[in-house]
């Protein structure tokens, strides 16, 4: 808080990594979206159809929590960086890697991979990507030096 007893005002690089985080949500709508267009309509996909709305449905609350703690983000609340970097850093970046990296582990070639995609598998494999890489400048942009010294700030000023 200032002097005056009002909020200082909230850096740009936390207004940043709010537009970062909302853009890895929309591209993990993108990627729900690709999923269930190919494994219903296209019909590649090997879910049941309670599976597919059950999945849907646990994405919507998800990513409907998510975009509420961002907009808490925007207004700096410090609680709102410590959840985004729980669930959006670190279960939202493993679940979007480690599956890679286990499939990388089990002795199979990125280029092979990249060979074999199809169309709606190029189109997935680029919005996954977009997103991790929205995540990753998410986190930059929370953790600059001008967020950690206006949560410094604020810190001193409710003491």
């Amino acid at each position: 808080m200032s002097a005056t007893g009002r909020r200082n005002p909230v850096p740009e690089s936390l207004r940043q990594a709010a537009m970062w985080f909302t853009l890895a949500v929309i591209a993990g709508i993108a990627e729900s979206a690709i999923s269930v267009v190919d494994g219903v309509f296209l019909e590649t996909g090997t879910y049941s159809s309670g599976e597919i709305i059950a999945n849907v449905a646990l994405r919507v609350v998800v990513y409907g929590s998510v975009l509420v703690i961002i907009r808490y983000l925007r207004q700096g609340h410090r609680w709102s960086s410590h959840a985004l970097t729980l669930v959006l850093g670190v279960l939202g970046m493993g679940s979007l890697v480690v599956p890679y990296l286990l499939w990388l582990g089990d002795g199979n070639s990125v280029i092979a991979g990249i060979k074999g995609l199809d169309a709606v598998g190029a189109l997935f494999a680029g919005v996954r990507v977009a997103h991790v890489v929205f995540v990753l400048l998410g986190l930059l942009s929370l953790y600059a030096g001008p967020s950690r010294r206006y949560y410094r700030r604020e810190s001193v000023a409710s003491s």
